[in-house]
């Protein structure tokens, strides 16, 4: 039997590659006749033709080409310089070893009249030798036809990656388009955290019918069904905004599993709230304002002129309660008579006439708030009043009337109607969103049609505390 031999680097390989003598021989020929720039020489310590018992070093770069299966892959062994083997049968075919020993399968190839390209198979042993052969043939046989398959891979990857966009990938694109109001994106992403937290990552194609009807119970159970279904109101509208992203002419989502809410009745509504201040509540309102705040022999109540103000306000404009405390003098228009609500909820600038009620309670705000640019400037900053809550409260245990901000707006829509109002020019005095298109904007643009809506409002709230009074926006 012939002597063992060992053939390898001279520069640093640890492993060396145990041959018997006639196969040192012939990898050697093969090496030098495949690739002669590879091959670089014999040398032997004794004498060159001498081939026994001595160390042989064949010298190449990075590249060594033999017939690549399983009994070779095994044999790599960590640690080892960075290195390419190619397969002496399938040209192109080959593996990667890193210097920690990760195999990797690639496939080489090149179409007429570009560089030669590499595309990446899988790695050993999660790919076997024979499944990254089978599948180096078919990329190599794609770049013959002219396929450049690493494009294609790519754009594979890249359809993968748009296609697997999450949950909160898709919330935050929807913020960015949708540019609410700081406070409403605050609400929206206190909600999400809080019962989305847990979906934030997955692929919103993911989501189905089932797992949405489930966690909607366990929040309208834990939670309360007001938060579960402000929660699932935003979501559907997530699924709603994705639904019309496409990759490559795929639709990303195809249905709103959120629909399930819907079409199973999972949403309990109740009764939508009918508060408003009746003419003798509003009268008891006036009362206070005009013959009770200021006495001497009045309790402290608390209640500040500003604060009272901001709730007439409310009452004579039907104002949401963040349009009102938001107000500039900028956007009083004293000669016109006109008032601009800037950034509404509604997305757009409200504009509305001032009655004769409005005109009067802006007058004497004017002489509270003095040089503050804001209409109801905040007590102890810079900015404006921002949290009506505590005065509420006092003007409530002042005047024993029990009500709610909104309530004030849903009394002037009540007391519009019972003027004798048209419907739709009431919407358009509150700043509805109705739709209605050009004869919505029409009517928006005429300031003398909504402001018979304001004026009744107005004379119908002074008339409850005062009969008799003349029509000049305050009582005799």
């Amino acid at each position: 039997m012939p002597e063992p031999f060992y053939f390898g680097e001279p520069v640093g390989i640890r492993t060396r590659y145990l041959l018997m003598k006639s196969q040192l021989l012939y990898q050697l020929s093969y090496i030098n006749h495949r690739n002669k720039s590879i091959f670089c020489g014999i040398y032997c310590q004794k004498h060159s033709k001498c081939l026994q018992y001595v160390y042989c070093f064949v010298v190449y770069k990075v590249s060594t080409v033999v017939k690549i299966n399983k009994a070779l892959i095994e044999s790599i062994k960590p640690p080892i310089p960075k290195e390419f083997i190619r397969d002496d049968s399938l040209v192109g075919f080959g593996v990667r070893v890193s210097p920690k020993g990760r195999i990797t399968f690639i496939a080489e190839g090149r179409i007429r009249g570009q560089q030669t390209k590499r595309v990446t198979l899988g790695t050993y042993p999660a790919m076997s030798v024979a499944t990254a052969k089978d599948l180096a043939r078919e990329t190599i046989q794609q770049f013959q036809q002219g396929i450049d398959p690493k494009a294609e891979q790519q754009a594979k990857q890249a359809n993968e990656k748009a296609m697997g966009i999450t949950v909160g990938q898709v919330f935050e694109n929807y913020l960015d388009i949708r540019k609410l109001a700081t406070k409403t994106e605050s609400d929206y992403r206190n909600t999400f955290r809080l019962v989305f937290s847990g979906w934030s990552s997955r692929p919103i194609r993911s989501i189905v019918r089932s797992e949405v009807e489930k966690l909607f119970s366990e929040v309208a159970k834990s939670r309360g069904d007001r938060t579960a279904e402000k929660a699932f109101t935003i979501l559907s509208a997530l699924f709603n905004f994705s639904s019309t992203d496409e990759v490559n002419g795929v639709r990303i989502l195809t249905s709103n599993p959120c629909d399930v809410i819907k079409v199973k009745k999972l949403v309990r509504r109740s009764n939508p709230k009918e508060r408003f201040l009746s003419k003798a509540e509003i009268a008891r309102l006036y009362s206070f304002y005009y013959a009770e705040m200021d006495w001497p022999e009045t309790k402290p109540h608390g209640v500040t002129k500003q604060g009272i103000h901001y709730f007439l306000l409310l009452l004579h404009t039907g104002l949401r309660r963040s349009e009102a405390f938001k107000l500039r003098w900028e956007d009083v228009d004293w000669q016109g008579k006109i008032v601009t609500v800037r950034a509404t909820k509604n997305g757009t600038n409200h504009r509305f006439p001032m009655s004769t009620g409005t005109l009067h309670i802006l007058k004497q705000q004017r002489l509270i708030a003095d040089k503050s640019e804001w209409v109801f400037p905040a007590k102890s900053s810079l900015g404006h009043m921002t949290e009506p809550k505590s005065q509420l409260e006092k003007l409530k245990q002042a005047t024993n009337l029990d009500f709610c901000l909104h309530d004030l707006r849903r009394t002037f829509a009540t007391h519009a109607q019972a003027a004798g109002m048209d419907f739709a020019l009431i919407q358009q005095a509150l700043n509805h969103k109705s739709g209605g298109g050009v004869t919505r904007q029409y009517i928006i643009s005429q300031m003398e049609i909504l402001q018979k809506v304001f004026q009744a409002v107005s004379d119908a709230i002074l008339d409850y505390y005062d009969p008799g009074r003349e029509g000049d926006g305050a009582p005799r």
